[in-house]
């Protein structure tokens, strides 16, 4: 496990507590934490961050080997539509 220094989000305040304040702030966190994620993994961070609304479909597993594996080795949970999936509780 691993922590990073605080987020700065000093620049938000006295901000109103909008939906766009929220994002920006949101897309703040998330930069550090991909900085901090990319140091643990020693990789470079990708230049646009994942946008699971922009996602058409569901992106491809790895097998234990490395190899890419194809939708039919996927898991069943993952394969099943969203709606066939159960509720989770909060």
């Amino acid at each position: 496990m691993a922590a990073g220094p605080p987020v700065d989000l000093s620049r938000y305040e006295g901000q109103r507590l909008g939906a766009s304040t929220l994002r920006a702030a949101t897309a703040d966190i998330m930069a550090d934490i991909t900085t901090l994620l990319a140091g643990l993994r020693q990789q470079t961070p990708p230049a646009v961050p994942y946008d699971p609304a922009a996602a058409s479909e569901i992106p491809s597993a790895r097998t234990s080997s490395g190899t890419q594996a194809t939708s039919d080795a996927l898991p069943q949970a993952a394969a099943e539509p969203e709606e066939a999936r159960p509720p989770v509780a909060p």
